[in-house]
């Protein structure tokens, strides 16, 4: 039996549960989560992290007021914190295109542009961040997946041959909770995921 005959395949649920659950502990907990996907264009990538994502798709995962088994680690991850979510919380979120060095803020209405360097620096609480992209608050999973459509609308797509729909760049989602700590309610610990997808190389 050659190697490729021997893999195993499998699911979205699959991949939650061997990692999705302990991301999301580590989230909650105050760590701060990379998932990074990288390969090549058409891979697999995108649906990895977030599942169908074409707009003109049924099963796409901003569709779905509800879980489905086509939803990647994000979907899942932050539908999970925001069934959590109670009093005291709050979520933002930015969202950004890196293709080269610069860097397209896709939270912006107009999808402003700077170089990279621009703005980046480690904030208070130890993560690096771009200053000047937008941070804009999320109410719940509706409200999320409402900009997350709209901010997406702004991507600079560059189609290749494996992919039409290629960014060949990295798109990066970042989720930012504040929640109060367990020990001291009036205390808030800050918790930042991060998503990146590199869309070609």
């Amino acid at each position: 039996m050659g190697q490729a005959e021997s893999m195993e395949l499998i699911n979205q649920n699959a991949v939650f549960e061997q990692c999705g659950n302990e991301i999301r502990d580590n989230v909650l907990a105050g760590d701060a989560v990379v998932m990074f996907a990288y390969g090549l264009s058409g891979s697999g990538k995108t649906y990895t992290v977030f599942g169908p994502d074409a707009p003109d798709v049924p099963e796409a995962w901003f569709k779905h007021m509800e879980p489905i088994e086509a939803w990647g680690l994000l979907p899942r991850i932050a539908y999970d914190i925001f069934k959590l979510k109670s009093d005291g919380w709050s979520v933002k979120m930015k969202y950004f295109q890196n293709v080269v060095d610069i860097v397209r803020d896709l939270m912006d209405p107009v999808g402003q542009e700077r170089v990279y360097k621009n703005g980046m620096r480690r904030d208070q609480d130890g993560f690096m961040d771009i200053e000047w992209c937008k941070s804009v608050p999320i109410k719940d999973w509706k409200d999320l997946t409402d900009k997350f459509q709209e901010a997406n609308s702004r991507k600079a797509i560059s189609p290749t041959q494996f992919n039409h729909q290629s960014t060949r760049g990295h798109c990066i989602m970042v989720l930012e909770v504040e929640k109060p700590k367990d020990e001291n309610p009036d205390m808030k610990s800050k918790v930042c995921g991060w998503e990146v997808s590199c869309g070609y190389f």
